[in-house]
């Protein structure tokens, strides 16, 4: 469990990457530069960027020479790199001291451009191999060698892609199901199954004795390297098979499965995506027709649901405990609207509900309320599909079916954490275009047991942080005192605390590159190259807490205090020995440059809503978007599960939850600490302007956070890079 072993681990498994570079003289001798990936595909015509690492991180070259073996196949400028035709090139990065990495980067044809002739010019829709994107095409031979097939040819038609082998066993199992489904949807549907180009001699006979006549069509892979098949590299296959996609009739990923498919699985992903034109044709005539004159027409001001029979889709990232959560309120809010089905949908992740809903923004088949960050709702409102929340929060009208008024009253709208609701607000125009579900923050974790063995007082300040580090750093000289999870966050929340410009919902939206920034900035860095401070993705990826929680004080890198997400609680205890813990974990506010003016950052899930062409189906989805954010009940019972905090003040104020807030410890009930905490900094919430591209400002700040910080000079004026660097990212968002 030690992942401190790990990293080391990885380092000295990667040098051997270095093999073939030459050597050289460096007053600062850097060890090790590599990449993640020793070999990517790309296509023609597409442009990737390759990121070195560097280690020791205390050891940088100002300059990288970088060069392509074979400029005619790909280019290569200051690591970005480019297809130019079909073939194999070697991307090599050189430091100053002779220090060297390569990447294979194989550039193949036959992909098709995302402003092609099968996507229209006004659906922003990437080519590559995660949901979302347009599907990466190739040319491949049908097993049978009688000639090539691509899914270009199937536009129009759903396409199931399974990638197989007949010494899989699992392959072999769904293949009859798969097989079905090809006879049962012959209409809609082409099943490509793709053979792995390795250990493929049998696999003929083995298609002509189970699945002669079959309407499947079975193709071969094409080698990539001596071990790796091409089409299954390029569609993102990650050496388990089988493994399946599911692209809509436009050519678009909706679904990846790496394992087994059963029939009912695979159909009820079809017809997800078929759909039938009978379901378009009912869309606007669910309702009785009851209840006046306006059932057919949206009126968020005074309309009212009418009590006829609806269904409404609800899209969430719930794991099962609290899935349960909301099967109780759901059972609860149908007590009150008895016609108003509920039906909801786990996903893996909110990225992954944010490339489902932009794929089905785009035919008319968004569900019609979803958990979303302030980010995937500007993006959605490209399509002017989301409803903003003012009229119906402001609706006097009665249900007549319950007596409940439609909006909300000023008692419940008082209700609501006020830094939480106002990120609803964040879009430029003042509408309201979302409400909070459930929050969460960041707070700093400790290690009390050694914060009070050595008489160090709880941080307040980032100078209380350095004096801390001070002594952490005499006392343990292999500890890396402090760590910080989000490059991103660390970013954002120390240019509110500065008072520094981050983004702008209007106008310029990039207003990032400033001194004010610049300069603090520039003083981390010099705390991360001093050995002071490091981040999530400065070590490898792994977030603070596996830094923290090891027990051995002396251990390398060792990390005594981080900031992390209030969520994230559990992960910062250490594994109990015998009975007990081997320290006490310590929670506060996280640190502020000025104590006097509190700036803390705003997370966790909102709700938004999406047009409709059944009125009924939008007033029963507020209806129900009300009942989860007002309703005590469930803000409490959801939070004490889910380590969010509530977003109304009557569940923090709950008896139920504050016997859970007494709890409060830092070993079994660290959750009730830190959720006790994190309301605490109520008051002093902050979200960022949203706008079409404010993922890039945060994903950039955050790249330029690594960036500076890796290049940093001790001793040195680095002033240049400092500005190069922001100048870069910033471009980077304009780009």
């Amino acid at each position: 469990m030690k992942k401190i072993i790990s990293i080391i681990l990885l380092l000295s498994m990667l040098v051997g990457i270095l093999a073939s570079c030459s050597g050289g003289d460096n007053e600062v001798e850097v060890e090790r530069i590599y990449f993640d990936e020793e070999e990517i595909t790309i296509s023609v015509g597409e442009r990737i960027t390759l990121e070195p690492l560097i280690y020791p991180k205390s050891a940088r070259d100002a300059e990288l020479e970088w060069e392509s073996s074979n400029e005619d196949v790909a280019t290569v400028s200051r690591g970005k790199v480019k297809g130019i035709s079909e073939g194999t090139a070697v991307i090599s990065v050189e430091a100053e001291n002779g220090k060297c990495a390569t990447c294979r980067v194989t550039v193949i044809s036959g992909v098709d451009d995302p402003d092609g002739p099968d996507v229209s010019e006004d659906e922003d829709v990437p080519v590559g191999n995660k949901v979302g994107n347009k599907c990466y095409t190739y040319d491949l031979n049908l097993l049978d060698g009688s000639g090539t097939v691509n899914i270009k040819s199937f536009l129009g038609k759903i396409v199931v892609i399974n990638f197989w082998g007949t010494w899989c066993g699992p392959c072999k199992q769904e293949l009859p199901d798969f097989n079905r489904i090809a006879s049962d949807y012959a209409e809609d549907v082409v099943i490509l199954t793709i053979h792995s180009y390795f250990s493929s001699n049998g696999a003929l006979n083995y298609v002509n004795s189970n699945f002669l006549g079959s309407n499947m069509i079975f193709a071969i892979d094409s080698p990539l390297t001596e071990a790796m098949d091409m089409y299954y590299n390029l569609l993102g296959g990650k050496g388990s098979y089988p493994y399946s996609l599911v692209l809509d009739r436009r050519g678009v990923i909706n679904y990846v499965k790496t394992g087994t498919m059963e029939y009912d699985q695979l159909a009820e992903i079809i017809d997800g995506i078929k759909g039938t034109e009978d379901d378009d044709n009912n869309q606007g005539n669910t309702n009785t027709g009851e209840g006046g004159g306006n059932a057919n027409v949206l009126d968020l001001a005074n309309g009212a649901y009418d009590g006829s029979e609806v269904t409404i889709e609800f899209w969430h990232t719930m794991g099962m405990s609290n899935r349960a959560i909301l099967e109780d309120a759901i059972a609860r809010f149908n007590e009150i609207y008895p016609n108003i089905k509920v039906e909801h949908m786990s996903y893996g992740d909110y990225d992954e509900i944010y490339n489902q809903v932009r794929v089905k923004l785009t035919i008319g088949r968004q569900p019609n309320l979803v958990f979303c960050y302030p980010d995937h709702v500007a993006t959605y409102n490209k399509a002017n599909a989301v409803i903003t929340f003012d009229e119906l929060m402001a609706n006097q009208s009665v249900v007549s079916s319950s007596g409940e008024m439609m909006g909300l009253t000023q008692a419940q709208l008082d209700d609501f954490i006020d830094g939480f609701l106002s990120e609803g607000r964040e879009y430029g125009d003042g509408k309201m275009y979302s409400l909070p579900f459930q929050k969460s923050t960041e707070v700093l974790y400790y290690n009390k047991t050694v914060f009070d063995q050595n008489g160090i007082p709880a941080p307040e300040t980032w100078d209380d942080v350095e004096a801390a580090i001070k002594v952490l750093k005499e006392i343990y000289p292999r500890s890396t005192p402090l760590g910080y999870d989000s490059e991103e966050n660390f970013f954002i929340t120390l240019a509110a605390q500065n008072g520094n410009d981050y983004t702008s919902a209007t106008g310029e939206h990039y207003t990032f590159v400033n001194d004010g920034n610049k300069a603090f900035v520039a003083k981390f860095a010099e705390w991360y190259q001093k050995g002071w401070m490091t981040t999530s993705s400065l070590t490898a990826g792994y977030y603070m807490s596996d830094l923290f929680t090891p027990s051995d004080n002396n251990s390398y890198g060792k990390v005594f205090m981080y900031v992390g997400s209030s969520a994230g609680a559990k992960y910062s205890l250490p594994d109990k020995i015998g009975s007990d813990y081997p320290f006490e974990v310590g929670v506060v506010p996280v640190p502020q440059v000025d104590i006097n003016n509190p700036k803390v950052i705003s997370q966790g899930p909102s709700l938004c809503m999406f047009e409709d062409t059944n009125p009924q189906e939008v007033y029963a989805s507020w209806l129900f978007i009300k009942f989860l954010t007002t309703d005590v009940q469930f803000q409490v019972q959801y939070s004490m599960n889910s380590g969010y905090v509530p977003v109304i003040e009557s569940a923090a104020e709950n008896a139920a939850y504050q016997a859970f807030l007494s709890k409060a410890d830092g070993g079994d009930f660290i959750t009730s600490l830190v959720a006790k905490v994190a309301l605490e900094q109520q008051d002093y919430y902050f979200s960022t302007p949203a706008f079409v591209g404010s993922a890039d400002a945060r994903t950039n700040v955050g790249l330029l956070v690594q960036s500076v910080f890796e290049k940093y000079t001790l001793g040195a004026d680095n002033k240049a890079m400092i500005d190069e660097q922001f100048k870069k990212y910033y471009d980077y968002c304009n780009y």
